[in-house]
């Protein structure tokens, strides 16, 4: 069922997930800023902290505009895919997190080096620092719409539809 949801799904899931990715990436890019010079792993740990809780914010409410229910009726959305299919929305979320830090970390790590990925960025050239985010955003834009369908499936937002125009 989700194939086929998959399969169905609008190009417009996409684009809705590109701009949400190309949203995210700008407050993503602005927060690497002030510690791009800091040789403090904690201030690189709490950066990483506040990328991952706003990409949470933004994937739950692509979860609910891509499903009909507006932007804050994506926890509660989520929550209830927990409620009915615990394992399978465990796993499509460890799915998408592995292609998502296959799409980012290969690049990332090229262009910045592996410990200024999972440690302080020890000031690279911001061009650099620009080229890395994009990974993140194509990571987002492929993984955000993917994970909204398999919730949208769960609960029974989404399914099989007829043939026919989408």
């Amino acid at each position: 069922m989700l194939l086929e949801a998959l399969r169905r799904s609008r190009p417009r899931d996409y684009a809705v997930g590109l701009l949400a990715a190309a949203l995210l990436g700008v407050p993503d890019l602005l927060r690497q800023l002030p510690v791009r010079d800091d040789p403090s792993r904690w201030h690189a740990l709490l950066v990483d902290v506040v990328g991952v809780l706003s990409a949470a914010v933004v994937q739950l409410a692509l979860v609910g505009v891509l499903n009909g229910v507006g932007a804050a009726g994506g926890l509660r959305l989520v929550l209830d895919a927990l409620r009915r299919r615990p394992g399978t929305v465990v796993a499509g979320l460890a799915a998408a997190g592995t292609v998502s830090a296959l799409l980012t970390l290969v690049p990332s790590v090229a262009l910045l080096g592996y410990g200024q990925v999972l440690g302080p960025l020890h000031d690279p050239p911001l061009s650099r620092l620009v080229l890395a985010q994009v990974s993140d955003v194509v990571a987002t834009a492929v993984t955000a719409p993917w994970f909204a369908v398999l919730v949208g499936v769960v609960t029974g937002r989404r399914g099989p539809r007829p043939a026919g125009p989408a």
